[in-house]
């Protein structure tokens, strides 16, 4: 990352929905050009409209046009 001049930001909620969103506004706000997340919300909305590129990790958002890597 640090070759390509990215900086990697790191969150965990802990399975908290307040902290989680709490996180993404943040992320959100400083223009990080993707975010990869095991979310513990399924209201997902605040993501998507903001645009940025995002790959789920465990959750199968099957509503939406997007990218998750699951367990078979």
């Amino acid at each position: 990352a640090r070759e390509k001049n990215y900086q990697l930001f790191l969150g965990n909620s802990n399975w908290e929905r307040d902290r989680e969103e709490q996180l993404i506004r943040t992320m959100i706000s400083n223009r990080v050009d993707g975010i990869i997340i095991d979310p513990a919300t399924t209201d997902l909305t605040h993501i998507i409209r903001s645009g940025i590129a995002t790959v789920y990790l465990s959750y199968d958002p099957t509503n939406l046009d997007t990218t998750y890597i699951g367990i078979d």
